[in-house]
């Protein structure tokens, strides 16, 4: 589960729902006991996020004005700046956005305006992939121990 918090920050990594495999497998080793509602609401709960943390970005680059290279630069950026540490990661991310927009417009502003978006689609999808995970965590903890 603690990878998946860790996979909240690194793209190439699914967060919550490797965090939602461990859950699976604490229930199934009677680790937890939990009701099959609760089971339910986490998969669904799983899989929303991880579909808004793909979609938001986009959404948001869009409705600023960017293109696709924006955010293909973003993730690509964010990647390469795993390299580097979470500092690169951030930096990545918006550096990456802003060299992919400016090849595909060729326009500073329109690329800074990008760049911006596509970071805060990427800042706010990390944040609700890490919500999502401590909240899973801690629910098992109380669990176990409590």
């Amino acid at each position: 589960m603690l990878v998946g918090i860790v996979g909240s920050f690194l793209p190439v990594l699914p967060g919550p729902p490797i965090s939602y495999v461990g859950f699976i497998i604490l229930v199934l080793c009677n680790i937890i006991d939990v009701s099959a509602t609760t089971i339910w609401v986490w998969t669904i709960v799983v899989i929303a996020v991880t579909i808004v943390d793909y979609l938001l970005p986009v959404w948001i680059t869009n409705k600023m004005g960017g293109s696709k290279a924006a955010i293909w630069g973003c993730t690509i950026g964010s990647i390469l700046g795993i390299i580097f540490s979470t500092i690169g990661i951030i930096l990545g991310a918006l550096l990456g956005a802003f060299v992919g927009e400016i090849i595909n417009s060729g326009t500073i502003s329109k690329s800074i305006k990008s760049s911006i978006a596509a970071f805060l689609g990427f800042i706010v999808g990390t944040g609700a992939k890490l919500i999502v995970c401590v909240i899973m965590i801690t629910q098992c903890l109380k669990l176990i121990f409590f």
